[in-house]
């Protein structure tokens, strides 16, 4: 077994060839297009800082702090796949989001939506609510969509249809009422 001495030696080596390759490679970051990396530790002073005077001082504080910014995420990346597409309804295509899902099972639509915000029964039919879907349809976007299902006894339930919630028109955007034509390009 080797002593304790040499195995803390070896890792102090370690460490401190690891930390000099950051060095270089931060010093060689800014001769280069790509952006340095940022240091892995607070290298600021650790002075005591005074608290600022508001009612007087009314110069901007350059004061430097240690928040890092991080960019904003995108906020569709958590959504589902099928909320993130933009879908056309009512235009006689096959991946139209009217005709994409009929006869599948209950289970296809949970895995391309997520679970439903909402859901009823109707007349033994089961209608699922979706929002923050991106569906275009007579020149118009609308932003919920009803997915009606019918009982099966091979799975839990079939989809039946799927219908975009009229009252869902994405204001600000497109506009038009449910009968008005496109708009010209």
């Amino acid at each position: 077994m080797k002593p304790h001495w040499l195995i803390m030696l070896s890792l102090t080596l370690m460490l401190a060839m690891a930390c000099s390759k950051d060095e270089e490679a931060t010093e060689e970051g800014s001769n280069t297009s790509e952006p340095a990396a940022p240091p892995t530790e607070n290298t600021e002073p650790t002075t005591p800082s005074e608290p600022e005077n508001t009612e007087t001082n009314s110069e901007p504080s350059n004061a430097s702090t240690n928040a890092t910014s991080f960019p904003i995420p995108n906020p569709d990346a958590n959504l589902p796949a099928g909320k993130q597409r933009d879908w056309s309804y009512g235009t006689g295509q096959p991946a139209d989001l009217d005709r994409a899902y009929i006869g599948q099972p209950a289970s296809v639509i949970t895995n391309a939506f997520g679970m439903p915000n909402s859901f009823t029964n109707v007349n033994g039919l089961i209608v699922w609510n979706y929002d923050q879907m991106k569906i275009s349809w007579q020149g118009t976007n609308y932003n919920k969509a009803r997915v009606i299902l019918a009982p099966d006894p091979q799975v839990s339930a079939r989809v039946r249809t799927v219908t975009v919630d009229p009252s869902s028109a994405v204001l600000g955007g497109v506009s038009g009422g449910l009968d008005a034509p496109p708009p010209a390009p």
